[in-house]
C-alpha cells in the first residue's frame, strides 16, 4: 500500500509549484489552514504523495537522478516551444504506478 505524503513533501510540493497555502488548498478543495496543518505535521495527509501531486495538477517528470514537479500545462508549453508534440510526450510520460499517462 502506498504511504501518505509527509509534512516535508507537502511543503516541498507547494514550493516547487510556487503556490501559496491558499492556492494549493484551492486546487485540492481544502482550506489554507488544512495545508498549514499538513505542512507542520499537525494533521496527517489523507492521500498518497502521487495522488496529492495529481490533484495539485502536477506531471511528475523523471530526470536522470531525480524527480521534478511541473504542472502539465507548463510541461506542454515547454515541449511545444522546443517542437515536441503531445503525441511524442505520450510515449514518454509514465505515472508512478508504471503505466503510461495521456498528456492530451
Amino acid at each position: 500500500m502506498e504511504r501518505n505524503a509527509t509534512a516535508e513533501e507537502v511543503k516541498e510540493l507547494r514550493r516547487s509549484l510556487r503556490l501559496s497555502q491558499q492556492e494549493l488548498g484551492g486546487r485540492l478543495f481544502v482550506t489554507a489552514m488544512t495545508i498549514s496543518r499538513w505542512e507542520n505535521g499537525q494533521s496527517p495527509t489523507p492521500v498518497p504523495l502521487w495522488e496529492l501531486k495529481r490533484r495539485a495538477g502536477c506531471a511528475v517528470v523523471c530526470v536522470k537522478d531525480g524527480v521534478v514537479n511541473i504542472t502539465l500545462r507548463e510541461l506542454l508549453r515547454r515541449a511545444a516551444k522546443v517542437g515536441v508534440t503531445t503525441e511524442q510526450l505520450n510515449g514518454l510520460l509514465i505515472d508512478e504506478e508504471g503505466s503510461e499517462t495521456d498528456a492530451g
